[in-house]
């Protein structure tokens, strides 16, 4: 998967609240302490995605995934944790993804920037 790369040590993931338990224990993706703070995504509405790719089925055991999805509507608000992460942590999160997401870099209702995985446009 290609992915915008950051030029800084440090930077800033999005994870949505949903979606933390699971990204904190699957293989090999994010297994230390991480700091950060609550912060909110607007513009965008969860979804469900159907799972095709067999060795994700394998490991999570779920065949349905949350996705954010882009509505515009500011109205729709998505609450999750803005966390410090190093280009390393941003890469293994990249291969973690599946083809049905994509790495955007935005601006949340805080004013901070951050990444996160939404949903490809159909």
């Amino acid at each position: 998967m290609q992915f915008p790369s950051s030029k800084n040590i440090f930077n800033a993931l999005f994870i949505f609240i949903r979606n933390l338990a699971e990204r904190a224990g699957s293989d090999g993706d994010f297994r230390k302490d991480l700091k950060g703070g609550q912060d909110v995504l607007t513009g965008y509405r969860l979804e469900m995605l159907e799972i095709t790719d067999r060795e994700v089925l394998r490991k999570s055991s779920q065949k349905f995934h949350p996705v954010l999805k882009f509505s515009g509507n500011p109205e729709d608000e998505i609450k999750g944790i803005l966390f410090e992460v190093t280009e390393e942590e941003i890469l293994q999160a990249d291969e973690y993804e599946v083809d049905d997401y994509q790495r955007i870099e935005t601006v949340l209702k805080s004013g901070r920037s951050g990444f996160v995985y939404v949903g490809k446009p159909v």
